[in-house]
């Protein structure tokens, strides 16, 4: 066991990955439920996948870490969560790390869309967003704005035209997507 900061890391002597994750499950969620009675702040528990050499402790330690931090960020959250449980959540925060660290590499479309959304009171990001998760479901995504499918179209031609998106194209899509994701 070793502490660093406010984490915990246990090492568990578990050679079978399916009674290890039930193992660990086991005491991660009674550990998580026993400690959070004493504060008020939830506490989270992880485990990594089994090591096969104490050369893959950093990594496992990254995970575990990678885990922790999505959890600990969404009250929603399991007491307990694995990789497998996590792992569009973990990609999406290392994609939104490196918008963050190489602001370059974003769509510069996204951001004046933002923008001109703060400073004008439009709504072309949300609706950008809503037909983006509806995957180009005009109609899902208009009800879910509560707005006529024919505003929602204009919205995304005018996002286009203003802003420079190639919503036609499906990695302009996904890009799009991400930095917007990243935005909520």
């Amino acid at each position: 066991m070793a502490t660093v900061g406010r984490t915990v890391y246990v090492l568990l002597p578990l050679d079978d990955e399916v009674s290890a994750f039930a193992t660990a499950r086991r005491l991660g969620e009674q550990a998580a439920a026993v400690l959070t009675r004493s504060v008020e702040t939830p506490l989270r528990a992880a485990a990594a996948r089994i090591a096969l050499g104490p050369e893959e402790l950093p990594e496992l330690r990254a995970e575990v870490d990678d885990i922790l931090r999505v959890i600990t960020a969404d009250l929603e959250a399991p007491a307990f969560a694995t990789l497998r449980d996590t792992h569009t959540r973990v990609l999406l925060a290392h994609v939104a790390d490196e918008l963050a660290r190489r602001p370059r590499l974003r769509h510069p479309g996204i951001d004046a869309m933002l923008e001109h959304d703060r400073a004008k009171g439009t709504a072309f990001a949300a609706s950008v967003t809503a037909w983006l998760d509806a995957v180009g479901n005009i109609g899902d995504a208009a009800a879910r704005l509560t707005i006529h499918p024919n505003t929602l179209k204009y919205r995304l031609r005018r996002a286009g035209e203003l802003f420079g998106l190639d919503l036609d194209h499906p990695d302009d899509r996904l890009s799009c997507w991400l930095q917007l994701r990243m935005a909520r």
